[in-house]
């Protein structure tokens, strides 16, 4: 795959490298990408939960809704960590 990012990311990627955070640039993008994946499942999941409870008729408080996330990015959390 190639991409493109831009003079912007380009400079970025370069300084996380320089500084010795990653070894490569290809690793810094699949840090990144790892996050925006995490991202992705939680609102993916608090969608559902909120058209289940749409559904049901029911209401949730704040604190269950953050209870469902956490939840939720603890798991994706242990998903990710090498065994």
């Amino acid at each position: 795959m190639n991409l493109s990012l831009g003079q912007q990311w380009d400079q970025f990627l370069l300084e996380l490298v320089n500084t010795g955070r990653y070894v490569s640039a290809s690793e810094a993008v699949r840090d990144g990408l790892r996050l925006l994946e995490g991202l992705e499942r939680k609102r993916l999941a608090l969608k559902d939960f909120l058209g289940e409870a749409i559904a049901k008729g029911g209401a949730h408080s704040d604190a269950e809704v953050e209870a469902f996330l956490e939840d939720a990015l603890q798991a994706w959390d242990k998903q990710q960590k090498p065994v």
